[in-house]
């Protein structure tokens, strides 16, 4: 049986067989310029579809969560227009509406165990829809609280939100739980002025730097 051999000549790879003689030749070609210019354009082009796709799925959750606390505005302010006090907060919602379960002390701040009461009230004066439990978001908990219990240590969610420099004018907030830095950053920039812990949006850390957690614990948005 005669043997194979493998030799290069002039950039082409000859197969001897053992007599010396060629049996198969391939020519080796490597990438033109164009080529690898077209190669590189759809590199970039999947890129820029890979950058935008991820912006566009971080604006639609921000633009979700934004829905959920303006939906959420708007059920509390329907139910201080029917019954002149806030939900978890009305001292006589047991009288007044079927089936609630406690009493709040009427002095127009949700506060001590009222925010633990706001959706059995809204959701039995059909208000809402998601149940008389606290409030389940896509990444956790929601709460309605006052302004004090929220930067407070009694807050439902901990770590409690920073104390700005300058206390804000609304009394009550919507408190979101676990929420994406990336999400509640924007939140942030579009409605106040983007830091964590001045203005009236406020967080329980910083939204970015170094050794900064993804997920904000506990970020607060004034609701009137």
């Amino acid at each position: 049986m005669s043997l194979i051999h493998v030799s290069i000549r002039s950039g082409k790879y000859y197969l001897e067989s053992g007599a010396g003689r060629p049996a198969k030749i391939r020519t080796i070609r490597g990438f033109t310029i164009v080529e690898i210019a077209i190669v590189v354009a759809i590199i970039g082009i999947l890129l820029t579809l890979i950058l935008n796709n991820s912006g566009v799925m971080s604006s639609a959750r921000t633009k979700e969560v934004v829905a959920t606390s303006s939906d959420l505005v708007e059920a509390v302010r329907n139910f201080k227009e029917r019954y002149k006090v806030l939900p978890g907060d009305d001292p006589t919602a047991t009288t007044q509406i079927p089936g609630a379960l406690a009493n709040g002390d009427g002095n127009g701040l949700i506060d001590g165990n009222e925010p633990a009461n706001v959706m059995d009230h809204l959701f039995k004066a059909g208000l809402t829809k998601g149940g008389p439990g606290v409030m389940q978001g896509p990444y956790g908990s929601i709460w309605v609280m006052s302004y004090g219990l929220a930067i407070s240590g009694g807050s439902p969610c901990q770590p409690s939100v920073a104390t700005p420099p300058v206390a804000p004018k609304a009394l009550n907030y919507i408190v979101f739980q676990n929420l994406p830095a990336a999400i509640a950053q924007d939140i942030d920039t579009k409605f106040d002025d983007g830091v964590f812990n001045t203005g009236t949006v406020l967080a329980s850390s910083a939204y970015t730097g170094a050794g900064v957690p993804d997920v904000v614990a506990c970020f607060a948005m004034p609701m009137f």
